[in-house]
């Protein structure tokens, strides 16, 4: 890349460029600039999200070298892989809800201990089937 002093020792028509890139991307003090990513894979993808924390390792690894600065990355491929974090990382939680909530219930109507337990093993065991098959197939 090109060091913003450095552009003065390009050739003329790519200082010109430089200057139209620089201009059209840069706030006019100087404090923000927005770069534009454009990858040969699909945002959504897995290979998208897989990127996007790669990219969001190195740019807190930058920040880091360069302090005062942030870098932010946004977009499609962002969304959808904040949106994938979320839901995965609030799973244990509500898998552990649904199965209390489960044998609460069996063991008022019951009154059976054993029951509730049998219940939620089957639960697991069938969640758990049903994922492997789903990352079998997909």
């Amino acid at each position: 890349g090109v060091e913003w002093g450095q552009s003065s020792t390009l050739p003329a028509k790519m200082r010109e460029l430089y200057r139209k890139v620089v201009n059209s991307h840069t706030l006019a003090n100087g404090s923000a600039a927005v770069l534009q990513v454009h990858t040969s894979f699909l945002p959504r993808g897995p290979e998208g999200a897989e990127w996007v924390f790669a990219a969001r390792g190195m740019l807190r690894a930058w920040e880091l070298q360069h302090p005062g600065y942030e870098a932010m990355l946004t977009g499609p491929a962002c969304e959808a892989a904040d949106a994938k974090a979320a839901v995965m990382g609030s799973m244990p939680v509500y898998l552990g809800a649904i199965l209390i909530i489960v044998m609460l219930i069996v063991f008022f109507m019951f009154g059976s201990a054993l029951l509730p337990i049998r219940l939620a093993v089957a639960i697991v065991f069938t969640l758990v089937a049903t994922f492997g098959v789903t990352v079998l197939v997909y």
